[in-house]
């Protein structure tokens, strides 16, 4: 008994001494790169200055909204990051989750300058203030179909060439395509008015079809647009904003339909090619510049839009019938041919800037206790006598 117990205890000591001896292999120092569940082209998100979850998916980032289950196309970490044809897909991969992409933020692309175009998928409904703002070289795009609004300076200043809208856009935000070189627009009959600014200073902006359901052309919506030559306006329009067609020179065609009965400030102003007279719900609008000698305001005149003679260099002399009780801003701005005004005594004030620049104008008589602005002829450098005869 004790002699088998002195060689078990001499075969376990031989055991362990073997396996003290064998070498150990050594650790080379790096770690085995660890699994990620975040597909190729995804990185780690983070949270921005308002508390949204950022994920950047191949090369594009996102705003990720869990509950939904949905992205919107965010801006990037570097202004200016995004360059050339980016695709936006219908759907992203982050981690073990599904989002559908269906919007694009505000300032999303704004001052992307090398950007060239946009292929967006059919999911997104929604383009965010100044989204594309100042992407001087976007060029191409086609609107998503199922698009319903498109937010405020969205595209503006811009290189697009159409903005031919998709009838499911309900709403579009001001200065939308403001300072783009787009030749042609189209809506669908969901919109009710053509916001402020819209499409101002769209200078290669040649024709515009205004769909029926549109009941408002807001101010400056198509201000400065130098090409336009034709507007079709359907009935139901029943507002038009301040400035809304002034300074576009190359207008020669423009039914004014009987159901607009407001209207802002200088809405024709300039139109200098406009060939036919417009008046609306008693408010004189826009007198042709082919007119000539002595003109009598139209008995069914109430007001004066300002503007409504601008550059009537043919017109000599004024007659204002008793109706006629103000004269605004620009009223007869650079009527050059004006030399001699008579002002009646129903004509019960005059404002500044009323008879802007009318550099042929010599000699003017007050018949009654007119209030005259004091500039009201401003730029009139030929003017030398102003008599009050009450």
């Amino acid at each position: 008994m004790k002699r088998h117990l002195l060689f078990t205890i001499i075969a376990l000591l031989s055991v362990s001494m073997l396996w003290a001896a064998k070498p150990v292999k050594k650790q080379s120092g790096k770690k085995s790169p660890a699994k990620k569940e975040v597909r190729k082209g995804a990185k780690d998100a983070r949270e921005d200055a308002y508390g949204n979850m950022v994920a950047e998916v191949d090369s594009i980032f996102y705003i990720l909204d869990d509950e939904k289950e949905t992205a919107t196309v965010t801006v990037s970490d570097d202004p200016g990051y995004y360059v050339g044809l980016k695709e936006i897909p219908e759907v992203i991969k982050y981690k073990r989750n599904l989002y559908s992409v269906i919007a694009v933020g505000d300032d999303a692309f704004a001052g992307c300058k090398g950007l060239t175009g946009v292929k967006f998928p059919a999911t997104i409904v929604t383009i965010g203030d100044r989204a594309f703002k100042d992407c001087v070289k976007l060029k191409n795009l086609s609107f998503p179909t199922d698009l319903v609004s498109i937010g405020e300076e969205a595209f503006m200043n811009s290189s697009i060439r159409a903005a031919k809208l998709p009838k499911t856009v309900i709403e579009l935000g001001d200065r939308a395509f403001a300072g783009t070189p787009v030749k042609s627009a189209s809506f669908g009959k969901e919109i009710s008015s053509i916001p402020e600014g819209a499409f101002k200073g769209c200078k290669e902006l040649a024709k515009v079809t205004i769909p029926e359901g549109i009941t408002e052309i807001e101010e400056e919506a198509f201000k400065g647009c130098v090409a336009l030559v034709a507007v079709q306006m359907p009935v139901g329009v029943t507002t038009l904003g301040d400035e809304a067609f002034a300074d576009c020179g190359a207008l020669a065609t423009f039914n004014l339909p009987e159901s607009v009965n407001k209207v802002g400030k200088e809405v024709f102003r300039g139109c200098v090619a406009l060939p036919n007279l417009l008046i609306a719900n008693g408010v004189l609008l826009h007198v042709p510049t082919t007119e000539s000698g002595e003109y009598s305001i139209p008995e069914n005149v109430k007001s004066i839009a300002g503007g409504a003679f601008s550059d009537c260099n043919g017109i000599t002399e004024i007659q204002f019938h008793g109706g006629i009780t103000e004269l605004v801003a620009h009223t007869f701005i650079g009527c050059n041919g004006i030399e001699r005004l008579d002002i009646p005594k129903t004509l019960k004030k005059i404002a500044d800037e009323a008879f802007l620049n009318c550099i042929g104008l010599k000699f003017v008589i007050v018949r009654g206790e007119t209030e005259v602005a004091d500039e009201a002829f401003a730029g009139c450098y030929n003017l030398t006598s102003i008599v009050h005869n009450n």
